[in-house]
């Protein structure tokens, strides 16, 4: 699962809870970075996750 937001705002409550966390965050988060120059901070982020949705055929 990768996501990329133009909006700081829409991640910073997620890279809020895990960067003071680092024994968590490192095998979480591959890369966060933002880029300056463009107007606007971007957070680019993988996230190596499991998802289960029970109830919902994958055929």
């Amino acid at each position: 699962l990768a996501g990329s937001a133009l909006d700081y705002k829409a991640v910073a409550y997620f890279y809020t809870n895990f960067q003071n966390s680092r024994n968590f965050a490192g095998p979480v988060l591959n890369a966060v970075s933002e880029e300056s120059g463009t107007g606007r901070a971007t957070v680019r982020f993988s996230l190596r996750a499991t998802i289960v949705t029970p109830g919902i055929s994958g055929s």
